[in-house]
């Protein structure tokens, strides 16, 4: 797949495709585009927990990650995402929280302490 990345754009041959914030990381798989928008105060939203979006090919939105509520562990955004090696989307939290997520969906699927 061939794209390239400025700021909080992507181009997808030389179509721009704008994202909400600053990209920090892209991962790719199941010809997809898992994409981590930097921290919560460049988003342009209320819920700054959303800060990871799902690309097509053609750089058309699939999802943006559901809102996830972390009441009993407190406010926090994704600082990482990364593929298993079975082929799972792995979201992680500065609290210490590794999240799996549905690739299909966006939705949280489950998530254990790893620190």
């Amino acid at each position: 797949m061939k794209y390239r990345i400025d700021n909080n754009q992507i181009f997808f041959n030389d179509i721009k495709k704008p994202v909400p914030a600053r990209i920090v990381k892209v991962v790719e798989s199941d010809n997809r585009l898992f994409i981590l928008f930097s921290s919560w105060n460049e988003l342009d939203t209320v819920m700054p927990e959303q800060n990871i979006c799902c690309l097509d090919l053609d750089g058309n939105q699939i999802w943006r990650i559901h809102k996830v509520d972390f009441a009993k562990y407190g406010p926090s955004v994704f600082t990482g995402i990364r593929i298993a090696d079975d082929g799972t989307l792995l979201a992680h939290l500065p609290i210490g929280l590794e999240c799996t997520i549905d690739k299909d969906s966006g939705e949280l699927i489950d998530a254990v302490f790893v620190k």
